[in-house]
């Protein structure tokens, strides 16, 4: 091997070797914003669930089944906005159920997709929950328009209650 292919064979392996150092620090920098945005969305989610919490305490009436913290909503196309919703089990004393949240829209159009419905969630009889529930208006949808949905509950896959919102389109 003469000295020109020796100086080539080093070029390449220093390249080589600079990609590779490249890449690895992308990757890690790449899974570190991933990481924090985990983080980010986490923390969203806990501090959404104690405000619902808070507000159902406070607004929810101890003889109602499932509370809204609104009727009507109004919201921008592309954008999303919290809504409230309380549950309180009414049934045989220790025991515990198990709740779910659907959402049927009505004839004026809507889509289910615009809601993000929270997990089926546990409930011990006699206990108040509070829970978010996000409505996001898709881009595209013409403002002024209204769209009615009916928020169902079901316990134990049975029908519990529900209750009518509208959601108006600015």
């Amino acid at each position: 091997m003469d000295l020109t292919q020796k100086k080539g064979a080093i070029e390449l392996s220093m390249t080589t070797i600079i990609v590779i150092v490249l890449g690895v620090t992308l990757l890690i920098l790449g899974l570190t914003w991933v990481r924090g945005l985990f983080e980010k969305v986490g923390g969203l989610t806990e501090a959404s669930l104690r405000t619902a919490e808070k507000l159902i305490q406070e607004q929810m009436g101890s003889d109602e089944k499932f509370y809204i913290s609104g009727f009507t909503f109004d919201i921008e196309g592309g954008k999303s906005t919290v809504v409230y919703m309380g549950l309180q089990n009414f049934g045989e004393l220790g025991a515990r159920n198990i709740f779910k949240i659907d959402v049927v829209p009505g004839e004026q159009g809507g889509s289910k997709e615009w809601f993000t419905l929270p997990a089926p969630l546990s409930i011990e009889v006699g206990e108040k929950k509070g829970v978010p529930l996000e409505i996001k208006v898709p881009r595209g949808i013409e403002p002024g328009n209204s769209y009615t949905f009916t928020v169902n509950v079901i316990k134990d896959d049975q029908p519990y209650d529900s209750q009518p919102i509208i959601v108006r389109v600015k």
